[in-house]
């Protein structure tokens, strides 16, 4: 008998990379040509060309708007005209831009009016965009512009995002000699109303004293009442000091975290009471070390601590420094990024650090993976925190991997498998809330495709959240009492905000930049509970 051959089918050829029809809409964003809408902005009515298609599928306000028997009767010229007088252009347009290319020129001056926009046709990928790039543009000169802003503008999530930045550098903010200078009394309130400002407290003091007497000096040169009501919140009140100012807020100062030599320099600043601070405050001063160093209120201070990242990245610089800006994004400015396969960090120059992130590891510097595993086993066993990266340490290849003490004797909080290529994932089920890692994080997203570790052995840890498909997300482990936390990112720590044709990095207007922040965070006020052993976290 003769075998039968069978033929296989040819695969149809397709063009790589071939777009689609949604991905040429930025050839027609504000092209006057076959446009069916046109909108007249500001007084100068700026012309912006639209389609009441592409608007209607963004937003349910235009789609009730343009698809009704009165407004498809109101035509000028055969043209839909739209005038919106009491609107920037620049604005318009960036709003525009967002809505046909998913991309947009966002600056100081126009951000706060393309969310408003945003929250006024009810699209809320675009606010989570404008949010997104609030965060990045957010730093410590322009901060307090930024909290007093989004206060008046009614943003209160941007005012909480401004707030939580100053509080995290309070110290180089409070000593700042234009710090509060302008400010308006519900924003210096709120701030002197901070539980967890990370500074001395007779910073706060001297912040407070700078910013009345800038109003009182103002009101005697000026002579002009509209100070009143640009700053005060009871603009009725004409006869104002500095000292009444200073005053009215002196119990939100904490006199139980002064030394000594700041309770003398509460007294010679005439601001206080001499027989009642010497009733009040004299009982708790006089309890203090002359020689101990003053307290803050909550903590370390983020922007003085020394972070260490350990990874070698075949991508190049651009992913390192994406990397390093997440770690920067909540206030740690000193980060290092060593390369273990040029330089290997000792015990030694670990312990310098506050936290180490591991990302990577290869075949180069695995010949010395046993005393990179065997330092970082020693820096955790110190009390120290680590942020392991999973998919990067934790496949099942041996070139990747950490090994030594830290992986043979069980430090990650999950075990070693197969790396799995999924499609577009997200954050799923957070089963602890209200994990300080978690504060804040409403949504985490990858671009095109997810990497993780499919596994669900913990390893003896605990896990915080997972993906949507029920594999874990983040997870940690404290092997004892005195040991650090180790926690695991089982994602690829890389955002868009490099390159878009990374798929699997994450979405830059998620909160990936938050859960480092976060985590970074939580791990270092945890390695100062550890002097005190009746402080736990968990």
């Amino acid at each position: 008998m003769k075998a039968i051959r069978i033929k296989k089918k040819k695969k149809s050829k397709t063009l790589k990379n071939e777009p689609s029809s949604l991905h040429l809409l930025d050839q027609i964003y504000n092209n006057p040509h076959f446009h069916d809408i046109v909108f007249l902005i500001g007084k100068e009515e700026t012309k912006a060309y639209g389609h009441k298609l592409v608007l209607s599928m963004n937003s349910p306000i235009w789609k009730g708007m343009f698809y009704t028997q009165e407004w498809m009767e109101t035509k000028e010229r055969d043209k839909c005209l739209v005038r919106i007088p009491d609107l920037d252009p620049k604005v318009f347009l960036g709003f525009l831009e967002w809505i046909y290319t998913r991309k947009a020129k966002i600056s100081h001056t126009t951000i706060y009016g393309i969310y408003k926009l945003a929250h006024k046709y009810c699209i809320p990928d675009l606010k989570k965009y404008c949010t997104g790039h609030f965060r990045k543009i957010l730093n410590g000169r322009n901060c307090l512009r930024h909290a007093e802003r989004s206060a008046t503008e009614g943003i209160s999530k941007w005012h909480k995002i401004s707030l939580k930045y100053l509080m995290q550098n309070s110290k180089k903010f409070m000593n700042n000699s234009k710090c509060f200078i302008g400010l308006r009394e519900e924003t210096v309130r709120s701030i002197l109303e901070m539980k967890d400002l990370n500074c001395e407290e007779i910073l706060v003091f001297r912040a407070l004293k700078r910013w009345a007497e800038n109003i009182q000096n103002d009101l005697i040169k000026k002579n002009k009442t509209k100070i009143y009501e640009l700053i005060l919140i009871n603009p009725d009140q004409k006869k104002i000091t500095a000292r009444k100012l200073v005053k009215k807020y002196l119990h939100l100062i904490r006199l139980d975290l002064m030394d000594f030599n700041h309770y003398n320099e509460l007294i010679k600043s005439g601001y206080y009471d001499h027989t009642i601070l010497l009733k009040e405050g004299f009982k708790v001063v006089k309890k203090f070390d002359l020689k101990a160093k003053t307290k803050s209120r909550s903590g370390p201070q983020l922007s003085d601590c020394k972070i260490l990242l350990v990874g070698w990245c075949r991508s190049g610089e651009t992913h390192v420094s994406d990397l390093i800006d997440s770690l920067k994004s909540g206030g740690i400015e000193n980060v290092t990024h060593m390369d273990p396969t040029v330089n290997l960090p000792s015990l030694k120059a670990m312990l310098r650090y506050d936290a180490i992130v591991v990302r990577s590891s290869n075949v180069n510097s695995i010949r010395k993976g046993g005393n990179l595993g065997s330092n970082l086993a020693k820096y955790v066993d110190a009390g120290n925190g680590v942020i392991v990266i999973a998919i990067n340490t934790l496949i099942n290849s041996p070139d990747k991997q950490i090994r030594g003490k830290f992986q043979n004797q069980n430090y990650i909080p999950l075990k070693i498998a197969e790396r799995e290529r999924s499609e577009q994932r997200s954050l799923g089920k957070v089963f602890i809330p209200n994990h300080p890692i978690m504060r804040d994080v409403k949504t985490f997203k990858c671009k095109d495709y997810t990497h993780f570790i499919k596994t669900n052995d913990l390893n003896g840890g605990r896990i915080i959240c997972s993906w949507d498909n029920g594999y874990p997300l983040i997870t940690e482990k404290r092997r004892n009492d005195k040991s650090g936390i180790v926690v695991c990112f089982n994602f690829h720590p890389i955002s868009t905000r490099i390159t878009n044709d990374c798929g699997k990095a994450w979405l830059q207007d998620t909160d990936g930049n938050l859960i480092f922040s976060n985590t970074l965070s939580y791990l270092i006020k945890d390695k100062l509970s550890q002097k005190n052993p009746k402080k736990k976290i968990f």
